[in-house]
């Protein structure tokens, strides 16, 4: 995943479970407490704990996030999907799309700035939800309605 190089790390657990776990070690209990919407046990916390820290590391699950919203984005966009698996795709955007709002609260009043989404990221959608119909196309032998169009009049196009 591009939000997050684990190499460096060596042999880690890669899930995104054994990830929030490890962050969460590191997390300041004034962050987590922000987390679970207790803003009265943050408010007590150790004031010790450095809250740009927190930022990164909730930054970094934003990032992931807006990764997640993105991917689901090609899958919903590309016309491969339908009926019910459309909408349970549609379904857990929503719920990255919720995790967003959370995190970048929590990151807002820690004092920092919340990772938004990549400036780019309609470019990339877009590209690769061609790519995605084209292959899919391609494996099933499914020809390109432009195409067949062209070679039928006997125009190019």
């Amino acid at each position: 995943m591009s939000f997050l190089d684990l190499r460096p790390f060596g042999a880690v657990d890669a899930s995104r479970r054994g990830f929030l776990g490890f962050s969460g070690l590191a997390l300041s209990g004034s962050a987590v407490a922000l987390l679970a919407g207790r803003q009265a046990l943050a408010a007590a916390a150790d004031k010790s704990a450095n809250p740009a820290n927190d930022v990164a590391i909730l930054n970094s699950a934003i990032a992931a996030e807006h990764e997640a919203v993105a991917a689901y984005g090609v899958g919903a966009g590309s016309g491969l999907l339908k009926g019910g698996v459309l909408q349970l795709a549609t379904t857990f955007q929503g719920h990255h799309k919720q995790h967003v709002e959370v995190l970048a609260g929590v990151v807002e009043r820690l004092g920092g700035k919340a990772a938004a989404a990549k400036a780019k990221e309609g470019a990339e959608t877009a590209k690769a939800q061609d790519k995605a119909v084209a292959n899919y196309k391609k494996n099933k032998g499914i020809a390109d309605p432009k195409a067949s169009a062209a070679t039928t009049s006997g125009k190019k196009k």
